[in-house]
């Protein structure tokens, strides 16, 4: 697997915990303290504003300070910069792949993860 595959894996897992509402696992990251990618994009745009920080200091259990949380990443743009950091690096990885020689099986976890475009 290529490092910009590998890359996209990552953070397709982030924004993926990041739509579930539902789920026992909703923002996870948030509560085991966890700079994630949209976090970090956050704190760096943002770096007077100290909400995000403040609420991973805090390691959240709580779903509506998560909710909160991820409605700061929207606000500060930072779910739309993973998206399309997430698109950029799917089709680095795609060239690569096609640069190589090609590999079927990876392209299907590459179409897989292109997933993440329907939530």
């Amino acid at each position: 697997m290529t490092c910009k595959t590998r890359k996209l894996c990552v953070i397709t897992v982030v924004f993926f915990f990041l739509q579930y509402s539902d789920s026992k696992s909703y923002c996870e990251d948030l509560t085991e303290g966890k700079f994630s990618f949209p976090v970090i994009h956050a704190i760096k745009t943002h770096p007077d504003d100290q909400q995000v920080i403040n609420i991973i200091r805090q390691r959240p259990k709580d779903l509506e300070v998560k909710r909160y949380c991820v409605s700061l990443l929207e606000k500060f743009g930072s779910l739309e910069h993973t998206k399309e950091t997430m698109k950029k690096l799917e089709a680095e990885a795609r060239e690569e792949i096609v640069r190589l020689g090609g590999n079927p099986h990876l392209e299907r976890v590459l179409d897989e993860l292109r997933n993440w475009e329907s939530l």
